[in-house]
C-alpha cells in the first residue's frame, strides 16, 4: 500500500488542503468505536445501577470491548483466512477509479477489490499514441 495515496470526500471543496490517507479512512471506524466506547465507560459510571438502562449499558460496553479486543489479537490467522486457498480461484468484488495526489498533481488510479488482495494500478502512457 502506497503512503502517499491521499483521498479526498466530496464535501472536501476544492479550497481545502485538508486530505486523509486511505490508510487513516480505513483505521476511522476503529476510532468512532474506540471513542463510543469510552463514552459507554463514562455513562456507566454515571448511571446507578438501580436504573433500567444499567444493563443495557453494560451490554453495549462489553460488545465494543469484545470487539476492540478481537481487533488488537493477532492477525495472521486471520489474514491467512482471507487469502485464497489452493486450487481456488481469486474472485474481483469490486473496482473503481481514484484519484492520487501527487505535489498538486491529480493522477488517476484504478483500485481492484480481489477476495485476498487490494491493488492500486496507474495507466502507462503508451509510446506513439
Amino acid at each position: 500500500m502506497r503512503k502517499n495515496l491521499k483521498v479526498r470526500s466530496p464535501k472536501d471543496s476544492k479550497d481545502q488542503t485538508a486530505k486523509n490517507s486511505l490508510e487513516a479512512l480505513l483505521y476511522r471506524p476503529v476510532d468512532r468505536v474506540t471513542r463510543s466506547t469510552l463514552v459507554l465507560h463514562d455513562l456507566l459510571k454515571h448511571t446507578p445501577t438501580s436504573h433500567p438502562d444499567h444493563p443495557l449499558l453494560q451490554d453495549a460496553l462489553r460488545i465494543s470491548q469484545n470487539f476492540l479486543s478481537s481487533i488488537n489479537e493477532e492477525t495472521t490467522p486471520r489474514r491467512q483466512s482471507m487469502t485464497v486457498k489452493k486450487g481456488e480461484s481469486r474472485q474481483l468484488l469490486r473496482d473503481s477509479f481514484m484519484v492520487e495526489l501527487v505535489e498538486g498533481a491529480r493522477k488517476l488510479r484504478h483500485v481492484f477489490l480481489f477476495t485476498d488482495l487490494l491493488l492500486c494500478a496507474k495507466l502507462k502512457k503508451q509510446i506513439g499514441g
